[in-house]
């Protein structure tokens, strides 16, 4: 979605499978998924490719199926990407990177995730952020500035947060 131009994808109920999505795949390109209600399954999700993504969850379910592709936020330099949980959602994934390589911002103000991991500022020269002021989140792993910078801003909500490495 949003291959070179903007495309949007309103989720509002029912059960959508996808093997791969990437949202803002060009520099020029900006793409948003909202998930509304229902139940989406994905394979492997990328916001912001080489352009702009945004993943906006607010009610419904999103599962991530495989754990070898993680949900990756601003895959390459210049790019951003974000996914904003709120309401009643539920996120349930093996890993999520917030900036991979660009700019990645991720903003929970209500719902719930369980992650494996959670990775913030993943690549050199990436910058990722992650939000929290509502909702729940536990991680087995997470890691704030792997080789690129990180921060983690808790204001609200129950945070478990597994082992891992913070600079």
């Amino acid at each position: 979605m949003g291959q070179a131009g903007e495309g949007l994808f309103i989720q509002a109920n029912g059960t959508t499978l996808w093997s791969s999505v990437s949202l803002g795949a060009e520099n020029t390109g900006s793409g948003t998924y909202r998930l509304e209600e229902g139940r989406l399954e994905t394979i492997q999700l990328h916001v912001g490719v080489d352009g702009r993504g945004a993943f906006v969850q607010t009610g419904g379910v999103h599962i991530q199926q495989s754990t070898y592709h993680p949900i990756r936020l601003a895959s390459a330099p210049g790019s951003e990407g974000s996914y904003h949980l709120t309401g009643d959602g539920e996120l349930h994934a093996g890993t999520v990177e917030v900036g991979f390589r660009g700019v990645g911002t991720f903003e929970q103000t209500g719902g719930s995730q369980t992650l494996s991991r959670l990775e913030i500022g993943v690549e050199e020269g990436s910058r990722g952020s992650f939000e929290m002021s509502g909702g729940e989140l536990e991680t087995d792993h997470t890691t704030v500035g792997l080789e690129g910078e990180g921060s983690f801003h808790m204001r609200g909500g129950h945070a478990r947060l597994g082992g891992g490495r913070h600079r």
